[in-house]
């Protein structure tokens, strides 16, 4: 009788470990992931020159208006950008853009677990200067599974998959900014 009291414990402290790793594993890949990349990053660009443009931070006001089940949502937020260094193997410069309120890398029109649905105005580059883009302003429509991984979302397929319809979207005017640093790095 005793060791069957054991037997049963031991049952129940083994589930309730599986579940545990099972609901926390796939965060915590995520986030050690980041962790370990900002750290090799980091190792990596010891010694290194090291140029940066003139401007590395800066905010930018964006609206969105989209229908939702018939419903019209309005939606503004200030998105972050932030110089995050030089990669000199791809011979790009890296940013980090995200929504203030969120952190997010764009409006968030959904979030279930393990997925969502998030429109995007434009990337960090064209805010701080780098890209040039034509003035028509054209949100991209990313659905982004922690199981599948990312892909753009068309309008057609935003409305029949999720019943949104994106209205209008407003982009804050990119900066002028200067990437006199970088011409001499790859020669």
């Amino acid at each position: 009788m005793k060791n069957m009291k054991y037997i049963v414990v031991g049952v129940i402290v083994f589930v309730v470990i599986a579940l545990v790793v099972y609901l926390t594993l796939p965060w915590t890949l995520l986030l050690g992931h980041g962790i370990v990349t900002d750290i090799a990053d980091s190792i990596k660009s010891i010694g290194q020159e090291k140029p940066s443009p003139t401007i590395v931070y800066g905010e930018f006001t964006l609206e969105l208006v989209y229908e939702i089940d018939g419903e019209i949502v309005e939606v503004s937020d200030i998105y972050i950008c932030e110089y995050k260094g030089y990669d000199k193997e791809s011979g790009k410069i890296r940013w980090k853009g995200y929504m203030e309120s969120t952190g997010e890398a764009g409006f968030v029109l959904i979030k279930k677990p393990f997925q969502k649905v998030y429109c995007k105005i434009k990337s960090p580059s064209y805010y701080m200067g780098e890209e040039q883009y034509d003035d028509d302003v054209q949100p991209v429509v990313v659905w982004d599974s922690i199981f599948y991984g990312s892909k753009f979302i068309d309008d057609a397929e935003l409305y029949e998959k999720y019943g949104i319809r994106i209205i209008s979207c407003k982009a804050a005017t990119p900066i002028e900014n200067s990437f006199e640093d970088f011409s001499n790095i790859n020669k």
